[in-house]
């Protein structure tokens, strides 16, 4: 058909009205509330209004709702023109300017407070509808509801049945004292059937009470799947076997920290699943758990306690808890951008578990404490001969530190005459133990003093430890010819013994050589008697010479040796000291003079 020029230009504005209407995209409708009526009266409009919606709750504590009481204070069930549709509802908005600017993420500024009149914050279908649109709902806190109603949650409900497709996505939400009578209730329910999905993630659990699970109860029905992530459950009470979180059906944990939930029911678990098969379990702590069935897949778990210190209405891992630096970055749902209280949700490399990322740990190195000797305190050090040495070990204890933290330990001594151990410089890292310095001493003609000082450094703070030894004055050195036992290495003042090349002095007659000092053949040939004659065996076990010498010798020249009366030397001019090694009495000469005369010593051939 053919259109003239004037037709044209009139049907022109016509033509341009109706593809600029097609071509705008219908606008999601935004509510901000800041009372529990306003925010009661969104949800329902939400439900019926054919339109996406956004909810933005004012940072503030809502309470009393326009719904009777016994019934969920607020909710959201689509009607069947609805169903499609998309929700969002977050809080921390501010108030002065229809809030238009995010104020807080912080879930304890924005509080929906049930006053125990009811659920307080229910999401459901029918079973006939299906849910197709999308829910995203997050920072604020869900506090004091209350239930009797069987299978119900007091504080966060989702249930969505049916067919339904729809996703759920719930993050940085804290659930408090809520109180659910009912059989098989709990604080937060989870309950996704179809092909959809449901993520919970950056939750905080804690101060509930149901009959059912205390904490969380997840499951998920037909192809669904459900996903509990660096969620905290803590301090709930219930009466069943699963204190703070039971989980069926195709459901992934990751990075949460389930501890310190009690139950009253005879046998429980921190953790639980009737039916575990399906479950995907992911670098989480339970305080305890029970998978009947055993888990599909399993990675990372630990038990037992957490580690944490509670701080408000959160749990913070202690710089020793099992909990820091132990998630898995990439869980199924991803990570949130922040954690529970807005701070990064990746501190140093790996994700915690739990909803709060604890701060870094501090680099501490461990305390050193002196264990002996005292510091302060002089040793007197024992009697030796010039050029030997004495040692002594300086010993520390390490305690306490944090994190990759160390302590240096660096020991001096004052004196050349003195060595340490390469001890003396050394790394502590927390939980190491000290290794002890060992300081070696030689003795000198002049005695001296020496000083020790050990500084320990732990990030700047320096202690230090002061020791000081007192070396007597060394007594000469025996000559080279001077006797020595072979057994006891005790030095005798006789010349008629000769040391081997390893410094060990035996008597002639066992290297059979000429003795270099006086050139005199040795022969000192043992005869066994039983009896001794002219020696007595006295009690303490030394050997006198009382009839001989006729009278004891003084303490410097008996010869101290055991008593060997089967022993006796030939001509009794030897004394046994010891089996196999002979003192001939020319050392006791001077009180001999009498009886005793020089001897011709003959090497024995």
């Amino acid at each position: 058909m053919h259109i003239s020029t004037p037709q044209l230009r009139r049907a022109l504005p016509l033509i341009l009205a109706v593809s600029s209407l097609a071509a705008w995209p219908l606008q999601a409708a935004q509510f901000c509330v800041s009372t529990g009526t306003q925010l009661a009266n969104a949800l329902n409009s939400a439900a019926t209004n054919d339109q996406d919606d956004a909810i933005r709750i004012v940072k503030t504590t809502l309470t009393g709702t326009s719904n009777p009481a016994g019934n969920p204070r607020w909710s959201y069930r689509p009607g069947s023109n609805d169903l499609d549709n998309n929700l969002t509802l977050t809080g921390g908005w501010s108030s002065g300017d229809n809030c238009a600017s995010q104020i807080s993420t912080d879930p304890t500024s924005t509080a929906l407070d049930a006053q125990y009149n009811g659920q307080a914050l229910q999401f459901s279908t029918t079973a006939a509808d299906q849910l197709l649109g999308d829910v995203v709902v997050g920072n604020f806190t869900i506090t004091r509801g209350f239930t009797s109603v069987s299978s119900a949650a007091s504080g966060f409900d989702w249930g969505v049945n049916g067919a339904s497709s729809s996703s759920l996505l719930a993050e940085n939400v804290l659930v408090v004292a809520g109180n659910a009578t009912g059989i098989a209730t709990s604080s937060v329910r989870v309950s996704h059937a179809g092909s959809g999905h449901a993520k919970l993630r950056n939750f905080i659990v804690y101060g509930n009470i149901a009959q059912g699970s205390g904490g969380v109860a997840i499951i998920a029905n037909g192809s669904a799947y459900a996903v509990l992530s660096n969620t905290t459950i803590f301090d709930n009470q219930s009466a069943a076997s699963a204190s703070g979180l039971l989980a069926l059906g195709i459901v992934t944990l990751a990075n949460n920290a389930v501890a310190d939930n009690t139950s009253s029911a005879g046998t429980s678990f921190q953790m639980r699943s009737d039916a575990a098969t399906q479950l995907t379990l992911r670098n989480n702590h339970f305080g305890t758990k029970s998978l009947v069935g055993g888990a599909f897949s399993e990675i990372g778990t630990t038990t037992g306690d957490a580690q944490w210190t509670q701080t408000g209405s959160v749990m913070v891992p202690n710089t020793i808890s099992p909990l820091r630096d132990s998630g898995v970055n990439n869980p199924t749902g991803g990570l949130a951008s922040t954690d529970f209280q807005g701070d990064a949700r990746i501190v140093n490399v790996t994700v915690d578990r739990g909803a709060v990322e604890a701060a870094a740990i501090p680099h501490i190195g461990p305390t050193i404490s002196a264990i002996a000797p005292t510091p302060g305190t002089g040793e007197f050090m024992p009697d030796g001969l010039v050029d030997t040495t004495v040692t002594r070990s300086i010993t520390f204890a390490s305690t306490g530190g944090t994190g990759a933290g160390t302590t240096s330990l660096n020991c001096v001594d004052n004196n050349v005459a003195a060595t340490l151990s390469a001890s003396a410089n050394q790394t502590i890292a927390v939980g190491a133990a000290v290794t002890p310095v060992v300081v070696t001493m030689t003795y000198a003609p002049v005695g001296y003093n020496l000083g020790v000082t050990c500084t320990a450094n732990t990030n700047g703070n320096v202690c230090s430890f002061q020791y000081a030894f007192f070396m007597p004055n060394a007594s000469p050195a025996r000559s080279a010819g001077a006797g020595r036992s072979a057994t006891s290495g005790q030095h005798h003042p006789t010349r008629r013994f000769k040391r081997r090349p390893d410094g060990v002095a035996i008597a002639h007659v066992h290297c059979r050589r000429w003795c270099s000092e006086r050139r005199s053949e040795l022969d000192l040939r043992a005869v066994v008697r039983r009896d001794c004659g002219h020696r007595q065996c006295q009690s303490d076990g030394r050997l006198w010479w009382h009839r001989i010498a006729g009278g004891s010798f003084d303490a410097g020249d008996r010869a101290g040796a055991v008593c060997q009366r089967s022993l006796c030397c030939h001509s009794r001019r030897f004394v046994a000291v010891e089996p196999g090694l002979f003192l001939h009495h020319e050392f006791a000469r001077r009180d001999l003079r009498q009886r005793v005369r020089l001897l011709k010593i003959r090497r024995r051939r």
